[in-house]
């Protein structure tokens, strides 16, 4: 028994440098920050209640510049996007990717984004009713003048 025991601690020893460890680049896009622009956003009702807001973004993605609208709760939770091609996609908790829920309509997508029964309209959002839900506007990046000149 000894020597079992001898070879057994003499095997678990060397166990662990037979581990080999290997570190992989992630394929797909550079994994940076990117600049995102809000061109529009829309309140979405359902009769005189606001139940969501939609976005419409543009990001500068290296490859080339991406236009979404993007759907969110009343509260700010961002809960899907709709490409401009019509595809409708929702966030799901602890998953890389977004799951497709399918083509149609606007109104379809948001009632279906949102979990809503019945029908919805979109409205503008004015200024006021922007800073109201929290949403600020779009202010001047560091060293550029609200005109959008840069300064020096």
């Amino acid at each position: 028994m000894p020597n079992a025991r001898a070879l057994l601690l003499a095997l678990c020893a060397l166990a662990p440098a037979c581990v080999e460890t290997r570190s992989t680049r992630l394929g797909g896009a550079p994994l940076e920050a990117r600049e995102v622009r809000v061109l529009a956003r829309w309140e979405v009702l359902q009769g005189p209640e606001r139940v969501g807001v939609l976005e419409r973004l543009w990001i500068a993605d290296p490859a080339e510049p991406v236009e979404v609208y993007r759907v969110r709760r009343p509260g700010g939770q961002v809960v899907g996007q709709i490409d401009l091609a019509g595809r409708a996609f929702r966030y799901a908790p602890f998953e890389d990717d977004l799951v497709f829920l399918g083509m149609g309509r606007m109104e379809e997508h948001l009632t279906t984004l949102l979990q809503l029964d019945g029908d919805v309209a979109t409205r503008p959002f004015d200024d006021a009713a922007a800073v109201e839900a929290g949403f600020e506007r779009t202010r001047p990046r560091p060293g550029e003048a609200a005109d959008g000149e840069v300064r020096r």
